[in-house]
């Protein structure tokens, strides 16, 4: 067996399964990845060789020790941070973005105002808003070209003022697809206010290309949620450890706990701690199995981490591909508007998640009720995109949301196209 997709498809044994004889469809990507068996596997043994907590003198309490390291090692990894210790795990980016907005509330000065977008998810806009409250800051908003679908530079240097303390922006977009000019962004803001905090949501950015913490442009945070990569419900967060070390965290008062023990309060989830690591082992292996061509790319990196970010390229290029067929599919087929980048020649901008509406009799959310009928495992989009659709004109109306892995096929993509034409005509 050859072929890489393949064998990558054999890790995953949630793609064999069928319905009444039907075969899943798993578009659902941008909300959630299927998981390989290894993490599968790395979270039952945990939990049946014998689990403790952590720091303890015996056996098993050991291993809860050695795996909270790896966990946080392996992210460190996949981030190229510097230090494991600038890693915080927890139960999702959500939970995660907005105990840091309570601890970053307290260094902040009092006055002046912060920026979010409308390209956005609201976990990275809410925790802002509410700080901001708190703390008396104005709250600007920065849009986006609806052209291109990404932000003008012009633009967001005209929303900065002397006074923005702090700025939230995505990397990725989790309805458009689109690629941020995050860097650039983050270098704008930060050679204008060297003083201001940035904050990346990269939740949709890391289960498709490489993310180097190092070249971001001097962003403060980038946060990622890892069961969108092939890992458990766990949420991590990457922070400068300058800026970590300024924070006051909540805890006992006894406590007086290193980083990133400070900001994991209590005691934490040690088997998803074990498929956390499981995941980043996967992603390394396809690095090491497929990617050869990425080894000069990475050659400043060792071990895991040059894997990694090996594998990360690779999945990036052949993700390109299956964008370019499914926003290819999509547009020729009547009536159906992208809500993104659809021009062939520039799937570079974008990531296989792909948003939009169809000039059918049925809604989005109907016609969302119908591909899962058909076995099409996929959302309509809304709620958590309430300011990207209103800035669109498309909330009232809503959309279709589908995405893809690594592991998707474009046989998979072609099913898809048939079904949902039957259902539009």
């Amino acid at each position: 067996m050859n072929d890489p997709i393949s064998q990558i498809r054999a890790h995953f044994p949630a793609l064999t399964v069928t319905d009444n004889g039907r075969p899943r469809l798993y578009f659902d990507t941008p909300a959630g990845s299927q998981v390989p068996k290894m993490v599968v596997e790395r979270m039952a043994d945990y939990m049946l060789s014998g689990a403790s907590n952590v720091f303890g003198g015996f056996a098993s309490s050991k291993k809860s020790t050695e795996i909270m390291i790896d966990a946080h090692q392996a992210i460190a990894d996949l981030f190229n941070a510097q230090s494991p210790e600038e890693i915080i795990l927890g139960p999702n980016m959500t939970a995660l973005t907005f105990m840091i907005s309570r601890f970053l509330g307290h260094i902040l000065p009092d006055g002046g105002d912060i920026l979010v977008t409308h390209m956005d998810h609201d976990a990275n806009i809410s925790p802002w808003i509410m700080m901001a409250e708190e703390k008396g800051l104005k709250v600007n908003w920065l849009g986006f070209n609806r052209d291109t679908y990404d932000f003008d530079l012009e633009a967001l240097e005209a929303a900065l003022t002397p006074e923005t303390r702090f700025v939230a922006l995505p990397s990725a977009s989790n309805i458009t697809g689109t690629i941020c000019k995050a860097v650039e962004m983050t270098r704008l803001i930060k050679e204008r206010l060297p003083e201001a905090i940035v904050y990346l949501d990269t939740v949709q950015h890391v289960p498709h290309a490489p993310l180097d913490v190092q070249d971001l442009g001097g962003a403060d945070f980038a946060s990622c949620s890892i069961y969108k990569f092939f890992g458990p419900h766990q949420g991590a967060i990457w922070g400068k450890r300058a800026l970590l070390e300024r924070l006051t965290a909540f805890d006992e008062r006894y406590s007086k706990a290193p980083l990133p023990k400070r900001f994991e309060l209590g005691s934490q989830n040690y088997e998803a701690m074990a498929g956390v690591s499981a995941a980043c082992d996967y992603l390394a292996w396809i690095g090491r199995e497929f990617a050869p061509e990425n080894d000069n790319q990475y050659a400043h990196m060792t071990g895991r981490r040059r894997d990694l970010h090996k594998a990360m390229a690779w999945i990036q290029a052949y993700e390109r591909d299956l964008s370019t067929h499914l926003v290819t599919g999509l547009a020729a087929l009547p009536g159906i508007h992208i809500v993104g980048v659809s021009d062939p020649a520039h799937m570079d901008r974008r990531l296989p998640t792909v948003t939009f509406t169809a000039d059918c009799a049925l809604s989005s959310a109907d016609l969302v009720r119908a591909l899962n009928d058909e076995n099409v495992f996929c959302w309509h989009i809304q709620h958590y995109a309430r300011d990207l659709m209103t800035y669109l004109g498309l909330f009232e109306q809503g959309g279709v949301r589908v995405g893809l892995a690594h592991y998707h096929t474009k046989d998979e993509i072609d099913h898809f196209l048939k079904v949902l034409k039957k259902i539009i005509h």
